[in-house]
């Protein structure tokens, strides 16, 4: 029997698509990360950092197990150090301020808390909090991190060295780790911006229950949060995520360690939200063109799980205005390892977004990657669907399965489909989409089934399309149905936000599986965000009446306490002008380095205040720390729009929210064991006048580079 090569490239196309059913990805392996989970404590004591306090100083005296209390109220400016330490118990830093006037636990802070949270203030343009190789088990909550300028990062975890020694950490077991930020409210600067609030570069790292906003830059990316030499182990819950670039991205950079990629994130019933104000043509346009990108983007992730989040606003600016962005890049070269492999994502809700997903297979030229393997996009709404693009997939991603979405798309397409590349592993099943004008295109192909076909055994079935002229039915695969509007579907309460079918819908149990197409509305509805939740609460104003989600389920009662006062609610984007043509891949996001910023303004004055409150935590001892380096300050608060019809942006994750064991819709996560995190041992920190004279030099050329791109 002759063997010709194309026999073999089929009987390995037939291989793979033959298999291709069972290649769902695996969810994150990510054991106990708290920083109490198995701490020992040598100490127990409180060190107390009044107003003008020392804090510095409490840092490098405390040990595992103390506590750290800043004055309610007070501010302190300074780029605060963090060394590693002998011994794994959690030193916790937080407010003086009594629990009873704190947001509770599994609650979401925010501004409405600024009177009664200490302030971390960076003064230079550098890290207000940085973390240096090794350092390890700190918790803060009930705090204020903001910036005096333009400032790069916040929060600055890994990467530090490069401000001493010009060397980043290029061990895994050299990252710092078991950090935890719970209810902190994090903002940059309202006229200079902030490129970063969180860099997230460890292992175990945990942000929970927090306040990120005003993050934005002019001409460069900025990030809420950011990793892209980070270890593995990550958890970013319930958390208000706002940054005019990417709210949240993996990748972006070259990793400082050979052969790294962030690993096993769960990114979990958080509401990534960009302001109307930074829309230019918006009525609130506030003035600032800040470089807009998207909502979430994954370019170096493996095992990544996005789960029950709100995803609102995103258009086109410095990118096409996809939410959402799955898309393998290199930084130019550095690090070919780069991937995306493992994504889940599902039970979200997609809002006011020009376009929906873009999903490449692989970098390409310099930043070139390894091939992009195992999507699972499943059980997602978009509430009011894309203006142009649902889908756009580039060059062939592998194992891609959309499944039991009901996606709505205004005009342009449902789908587009290129370049020239074959796939493998295509399933589009179970969903209700919308035609839009355009369905499904590819490149250099004829609309319909053609597009489908860069993937040789595809699987298209059980679909409800809406809206498709009747005269393309030839063009489309069979064994799906072509509704003629969203009222032939009969949803339940279109007007109520309840996209379930109704008892009489024509489509009631169609799908493949005996199920209804579409969302299952019992999974969505006990997602998080579907439910007016508990509110965390300041006790000085009254309580309003909780706004209702859009869920057919009832809601929890309110925790009987006043509620923070929310903000308007942004106007509704307009509907832009339809874009039939094919998008082309948007330009890769530059990587996470310094950018060009506006110059820095003076540091505002900090005024005199703040006041004793209760010491919430008991301690064996008290001890205080004094000294020059802060000063008690001002409160702040900043405003942000709460999306019409939605939750107030605060709300406490549920008491029964799904564990990643408990989620059903990916296959069961790999058997491998963690990296066990391994103790560093702590070196003596460096005199405060070394530290000093890094920050100087840091501050001396960042003031240059600025007047040198001015």
């Amino acid at each position: 029997m002759r063997i010709t090569s194309a026999f073999i490239v089929g009987m390995l196309l037939s291989l793979e698509t033959a298999a291709f059913a069972q290649n769902l990805p695996a969810l994150p392996v990510i054991p106990d990360i708290s920083c109490t989970s198995t701490a020992t404590t040598l100490s127990n004591q409180t060190i107390q950092v009044p107003a003008g306090g020392n804090f510095q100083t409490a840092i490098d005296n405390a040990k595992p197990g103390d506590t750290i209390l800043l004055q309610a109220g007070a501010t302190y400016t300074g780029n605060f150090a963090f060394y590693p330490k002998q011994g794994e118990g959690c030193i916790t830093i937080r407010s003086s301020a009594s629990d009873s006037v704190l947001p509770q636990t599994g609650q979401r802070t925010g501004p409405s808390y600024a009177s009664v949270l200490p302030k971390i203030v960076s003064p230079n343009g550098l890290y207000a909090l940085g973390f240096f190789p090794g350092s390890h088990h700190f918790r803060f909550m009930h705090v204020e991190i903001a910036a005096s300028q333009f400032t790069l990062d916040l929060v600055l975890i890994g990467g530090t060295g490069m401000l001493t020694t010009g060397q980043a950490e290029t061990d895994v077991n050299l990252l710092p780790h078991h950090i935890e930020f719970d209810r902190v409210y994090i903002h940059g600067h309202p006229t200079l911006g902030t490129k970063r609030a969180i860099a997230l570069n460890g292992r175990a790292l945990t942000v929970k229950n927090s306040h990120i906003s005003d993050i934005k830059a002019l001409g460069a990316d900025s990030q809420a949060i950011c990793t892209w030499s980070g270890g593995n182990h990550y958890r970013i819950v319930n958390n208000y995520l706002e940054a005019a670039g990417e709210n949240f991205m993996a990748g972006g950079a070259a990793p400082w360690i050979y052969n790294e990629v962030p690993s096993d994130i769960e990114i979990r019933n958080n509401y990534f939200y960009k302001q109307l104000s930074w829309k230019i043509g918006h009525p609130t346009y506030a003035g600032s063109a800040w470089t807009i990108k998207n909502l979430l983007e994954l370019k170096n992730a493996k095992r990544t799980l996005i789960y029950g989040n709100v995803f609102e606003n995103s258009w086109t600016h410095a990118q096409a205005g996809f939410a959402v962005l799955f898309t393998p890049l290199n930084d130019q070269s550095y690090a070919p390892w780069s991937t995306v492999e493992d994504t889940t994502f599902t039970n979200n809700v997609i809002r006011g977004t020009e376009r929906g997903f873009q999903i490449l297979a692989s970098g390409y030229g310099q930043w070139m990657t390894k091939l992009q393997y195992r999507i699972l996009i499943e059980n997602n709404l978009f509430l009011d669907g894309p203006s142009n693009r649902l889908f756009q997939i580039i060059g062939g991603p592998r194992d891609l399965t959309i499944r039991h979405n009901t996606m709505f798309v205004t005009q342009g397409d449902l789908m587009y489909i290129g370049e020239e590349s074959i796939g493998a592993g295509l399933i589009m099943e179970n969903n209700i989409l919308g035609f839009g004008i355009n369905g499904i295109l590819g490149y250099n192909r004829t609309p319909g089934i053609a597009p489908l076909q860069y993937y040789p055994g595809y699987r298209f079935e059980k679909n409800i399309i809406i809206g498709m002229p009747t005269s393309l039915l030839q063009q489309y695969p069979p064994n799906n149905t072509y509704a003629p509007s969203v009222a032939s579907v009969s949803f339940a309460n279109v007007n109520g936000g309840d996209y379930s079918l109704s008892a009489s819908s024509p489509y009631n149990n169609a799908g493949n599986d005996g199920k209804d197409p579409g969302v299952d509305w019992s999974v969505l509805a006990a997602s998080s965000y579907t439910k007016p939740l508990t509110v965390a609460t300041t006790p000085s104003t009254p309580t309003p009446t909780p706004t209702p989600a859009p869920t057919p389920t009832s809601a929890p009662s309110p925790t009987p306490a006043p509620a923070p006062t929310s903000a308007p609610t942004p106007t509704p984007a307009p509907t832009p002008t339809s874009a039939p043509t094919p998008t082309p891949a948007p330009a890769p996001t530059s990587a996470p380095a310094p950018a060009p910023a506006p110059a820095p303004a003076p540091a505002p004055t900090t005024a005199q205040g703040g006041s004793t409150s209760t010491t919430p935590t008991a301690s064996t001892s008290t001890s205080t720390s004094t000294g020059t380096s802060g000063a008690a300050g001002t409160t702040s608060s900043s405003t942000t729009g709460t999306a019409a019809g939605m939750t107030t942006p605060s709300p406490a994750a549920p008491t029964t929210s799904p564990t990643i064991a408990s989620i059903s819709t990916a296959v069961t996560a790999p058997t491998t064991s963690p990296t066990t995190s391994q103790s560093v041992q702590r070196p003596m920190p460096p005199g405060q006048a070394k530290r000093q004279g890094f920050v100087d030099r840091f501050v001396g050329k960042l003031k240059s580079f600025m007047e040198m791109v001015k």
